[in-house]
């Protein structure tokens, strides 16, 4: 086993995670920007997928931002190819709102789920979620809603759902979805001067109904690094 998966495994542990258990919703969120939130999630994410027989979702919650999809592409060797792109909501449902509503080419009014997509990885243990920015019109906004529907939704068919949140110093999305999280964990840079900034994430995150469970260390100072530390548990 390599350092990397010794490091995963590690904070698999500490969640409480099992592959047989019952399919749990878990967030990764930062205080601050380039703590390297969407790095950890992502190799959290394939972690997961090679360990379980169900499959593995990692929801980016930031409209706009390709980030899982260009490494995937960037690393054809390690991840193999995008499969082809599916519906990312079983029901429908969805985790946010897009005003006002816009007609599709044949005049109908397009739903919320249609401007999220899927693609399967690791012979589809692994699902990664992207935002059709190109269906967004000028004049429409995207809204974070707070709502359990999509989450419930989703757990049906997963045994975990990973969600990749921006940082709070950039939105508040990450709030918004944290009572309908099972667990949250703040990621922090290893070279990061002050855990301020995260005990304040973590008292934001509890005021909003969410579960932090503790802090995880990206300990490469350039955040290009690809590995973390185990959680520590934030007093």
């Amino acid at each position: 086993m390599n350092a990397l998966n010794s490091d995963l495994e590690q904070l698999w542990s500490s969640l409480g995670l099992s592959e047989y258990g019952p399919s749990q919703t878990l967030q990764f969120i930062a205080a601050n920007s380039g703590e390297g939130t969407s790095l950890l999630a992502r190799e959290f994410a394939v972690y997961a997928a090679r360990r379980m027989d169900r499959p593995v979702w990692l929801v980016s919650l930031e409209p706009g931002s390709d980030v899982h999809i260009e490494a995937v592409q960037a690393q054809p060797w390690r991840f193999g190819p995008l499969g082809e792109m599916k519906q990312a909501s079983p029901d429908r449902s969805m985790f946010f709102e897009i005003h006002p509503k816009a007609r599709d080419h044949r005049g109908r009014i397009m739903a919320d789920a249609d401007y999220l997509v899927a693609y399967g990885l690791c012979n589809q243990h692994l699902w990664l979620t992207q935002f059709r920015q190109d269906l967004l019109e000028p004049d429409q906004a995207f809204e974070v809603s707070a709502s359990l529907d999509y989450w419930d939704a989703l757990k049906a068919y997963s045994g975990l759902i990973i969600v990749d949140c921006p940082a709070l110093d950039r939105s508040i999305d990450g709030l918004t979805i944290a009572p309908f999280m099972d667990q949250s964990v703040i990621v922090l840079a290893a070279d990061g001067a002050s855990v301020r900034g995260p005990a304040l994430l973590k008292n934001a995150l509890a005021a909003a109904g969410g579960n932090c469970v503790g802090l995880a260390f990206n300990r490469d100072p350039a955040r290009r690094g690809r590995r973390a530390k185990v959680l520590k548990r934030l007093r």
